[in-house]
């Protein structure tokens, strides 16, 4: 339950942000959606998934966020999604 009040947390964070610097209220929901789906293929990389379609997926919805946001929040939204999803996947991560 921790897990999915963190996940809450960043994407309703993402949001508010989006808004802040004016993105349209569909981009501002649908895009840190999108880059949190793909960042949450990351750890399926240690159990055997193919490093291209992870890439592929991560790298997609990375040019998704910069269409839309610009570079630098694209860079920003994507890595603290991966940084939130690497850190949900580690063993005991958010649930203290």
């Amino acid at each position: 339950m921790a897990r999915l009040l963190i996940m809450l947390a960043w994407l309703c964070s993402s949001q508010a942000a989006a808004r802040a610097v004016g993105v349209s209220a569909d981009l501002a929901v649908v895009v840190p959606a999108v880059v949190l789906l793909s960042s949450a293929l990351v750890p399926l990389l240690e159990i055997g998934a193919r490093l291209l379609p992870v890439a592929a997926t991560v790298t997609s919805a990375w040019l998704l966020a910069a269409l839309t946001w610009g570079e630098g929040r694209a860079s920003a939204l994507v890595a603290s999604a991966l940084a939130l999803v690497l850190w949900l996947s580690r063993e005991g991560g958010g649930q203290k």
